[in-house]
């Protein structure tokens, strides 16, 4: 009788070990996450404008190339003009072109890629008062790549703060 008290005693405790364990391996595995092209609100200042974008959770090693293409980027060009790019943590300008309300540009980094944080500072001058709805951008023309040389394909874009001020 002894012995199947503790035949019966030890698997409640195996089943509860098993469970527990089970039951911590969602927290070690973490939460799925989606690459994201974050768009910073607009920052202005005296006549002059800013825009950070940033990404977070990119995979494939990290974002290494971010091509914005013609019809990716459109702005109020009463309101926003001279709009200048300038790469952020590694990131450098290979061409940009900003005519009529829209903007293209292509940045690289050719040395590694970033998983999180800001890429890209789009500076313009400003007349009139300028928000963050004056600012669109189109997944469909735009194209990022990852460290490892190929597309990344899965993401979304999120606008609000950039991701250095989150």
């Amino acid at each position: 009788m002894r012995g199947r008290i503790q035949i019966a005693l030890l698997a409640v405790l195996a089943t509860g070990l098993v469970l527990g364990l089970s039951a911590c391996m969602g927290n070690w595995l973490g939460t799925p996450t989606t690459a994201t092209l974050i768009i910073g609100d607009p920052v202005l200042s005296t006549g002059k404008g800013q825009v950070i974008l940033s990404v977070a959770d990119m995979t494939q090693e990290g974002l290494a190339s971010l091509a914005v293409d013609l019809g990716g980027m459109t702005y109020p060009a009463a309101k926003v003009s001279n709009v200048v790019v300038t790469g952020m943590n590694g990131f450098t300008v290979l061409a940009s072109q900003f005519v009529g309300g829209n903007g293209r540009f292509v940045i690289v980094n050719p040395t590694s890629g970033t998983v999180t944080g800001p890429v890209v500072k789009l500076e313009f001058d400003v007349t009139g008062t300028v928000t963050k709805t004056d600012f669109s951008f189109f997944p469909a023309n735009i194209e990022l790549g990852s460290e490892l040389g190929t597309l990344i394909t899965t993401w979304v874009l999120g606008t609000g703060k950039a991701y250095y001020a989150n």
